[in-house]
This record gives structure tokens, sequence and C-alpha cells, in this order.
């Protein structure tokens, strides 16, 4: 009886492991893919020049001052930084 147990419990754990394995091929992937589809080093981050926050380089808004890229968060923070710095 036993062993009827332990060749039950395997072949469940066998069908389990084969349905997960077709589900994820004939669905599109696993269900806890994340969203985000970034490589796995990650993206960039910049340093916001008005209040020293860190942000990814896609989410950045841009301008240049004196020949260099600057990076912020928000227009908002863009528009303050350069008030303060004519």
């Amino acid at each position: 009886m036993f062993v009827r147990l332990i060749l039950l419990a395997i072949l469940f754990f066998l069908a389990y492991s084969l349905y997960y394995a077709l589900r994820g091929k004939f669905l599109g992937g696993s269900p806890q893919q994340p969203e985000d589809r970034h490589s796995a080093r990650g993206e960039q981050m910049v340093e916001d020049a008005h209040d020293g926050t860190y942000l990814p380089i896609s989410q950045a808004v841009t301008a240049r001052k004196d020949g260099k890229t600057l990076y912020f968060a928000s227009k908002e923070n863009r528009d303050a930084y350069m008030a303060q710095n004519k």
C-alpha cells in the first residue's frame, strides 16, 4: 500500500510539472513573468540635477546647459532648476 502511495505521488508530481511546462509554452510564458521587459542588466539610472533623486534614463526629462545634458524627474524640476541657474 505504501509503495502505491509513493508511485501515485510521483505520478501526480510528473503530471503537475508537465502541465505547467506545457501551459507556459502554449500560453506564451508563465503567469509570473514581469510586466517590465527590460534586460536582466536593467536600465541606466541618472540623477535629477534639481533635487538629486535617481530615476531610469527612459523616464527622465532632459535639458542642455553649458554643453552638458542634464536630467530631471519632471518638467517642473527642469523649469525650477533653469530659473535658479540662469
